[in-house]
């Protein structure tokens, strides 16, 4: 007789819930009449070449899935391919965790592979699906110090998605490679060098072709920014105004909200990302709580922890300073957490040890 052990119990819910989210995503499309994955399919769809689609962003979404489009592949079909590569995802987390190799116990901070939401957002034909997916290979690589050209590739791949989680990504990089006492001299500043000079050629190309900004000057960034704070006030059902809040406030809503008490729950959807709320803030508690027992020193952390602890922070930092919506903020989660609980998950497995250093 099979034994049904926690663990299997656990993996086999991970992986249902993930396909039945991108069911229900794509079953109500018809009540979400501005979403992206419609967008992307119409644009390729429509497009009158392949080239005219490549650019940064939303139409990099749309390049990619051109050619399918044009073979008369359906969107159903896209959502299931999208799907499926970002569960792949899943999946190498659990390697980077050993997950098969842990205990069949399942820990608080591994609840968070269940959160509805993680599933929803990647579970759709949308940049979070690749996303993903590049930034635990991006994890994976820097985990086992392996810098090869499929690494810088698929930096270049999140620089045309999401510019700037390319640039938070590389500033992690470079902080990592100056802390690591491995790997010779020589060999350090080459990788250095080239990732400075990947973030020296892509932020002119990012200013003026991503936040599509009129020049570098003083002036045209600043009728940008002006621009940007119009363009944010009253935005959606959940509005966040950039003016009358802090970027500390801005943290709490972007890391939390809605919570229930604090928020008036108005739907389904916002009941189940308010639990959500609550699991994320214990969790932090509860992590801070460990912290202290565990006396983590930064300096002592391998490389992958420190990058994806690096990262998350700095990920924080950034969308929160322009957060101006709960609904996006939401969205934004699933670009740091996966990292920030993969070192709340590792550390935690470090049990045996009670001090990192």
């Amino acid at each position: 007789m099979l034994k049904i052990t926690p663990k299997k119990l656990f993996f086999v819910t991970v992986t249902l819930l993930h396909f039945v989210a991108s069911v229900v995503f794509f079953l109500s499309l018809d009540k979400l009449p501005e979403n992206d994955a419609t967008n992307f399919y119409v644009n390729a769809l429509y497009a009158n070449s392949w080239l005219s689609l490549c650019n940064f962003g939303s139409s990099f979404i749309s390049f990619l899935i051109y050619p399918f489009v044009k073979l008369g592949i359906t969107l159903p079909v896209l959502f299931a391919f999208f799907a499926a590569i970002s569960y792949t995802a899943f999946i190498q987390y659990f390697k980077l965790l050993s997950f098969q190799k842990s205990t069949n116990k399942i820990n608080w901070f591994l609840l968070f592979f269940i959160v509805p939401s993680v599933h929803f957002w990647t579970g759709f034909v949308g940049k979070e699906a690749l996303l993903l997916v590049f930034m635990v290979n991006i994890l994976k690589s820097i985990t086992h110090k392996k810098y090869d050209n499929w690494f810088w590739f698929q930096c270049i791949l999140v620089f045309l998605i999401r510019p700037h989680v390319f640039f938070v990504l590389v500033v992690s990089l470079l902080i990592v490679l100056s802390t690591d006492t491995t790997i010779t001299a020589k060999y350090k500043k080459k990788l250095m060098v080239y990732a400075m000079l990947f973030m020296l050629i892509c932020l002119p190309l990012s200013a003026l072709y991503f936040l599509k900004i009129d020049g570098l000057d003083f002036t045209a960034i600043k009728n940008y920014y002006d621009s940007f704070l119009n363009y944010t006030i009253n935005k959606g059902n959940t509005a966040i105004s950039l003016t009358n809040t802090t970027i500390l406030s801005r943290t709490w809503y972007l890391l939390y909200m809605p919570l229930p008490v604090f928020f008036e729950i108005k739907n389904l959807f916002q009941m189940v990302v308010s639990v959500e709320g609550v699991y994320f803030l214990i969790s932090f508690m509860y992590f801070i709580y460990i912290s202290f027992q565990k006396q983590i020193r930064f300096k002592r952390l391998d490389n992958g922890l420190k990058f994806a602890l690096l990262s998350s922070l700095l990920l924080i930092v950034l969308f929160a300073s322009y957060l101006y919506n709960l609904g996006l903020g939401n969205r934004m989660r699933m670009m740091f957490y996966p990292y920030l609980f993969y070192f709340f998950i590792t550390i935690v497995n470090l049990k045996n040890e009670k001090k990192i250093n």
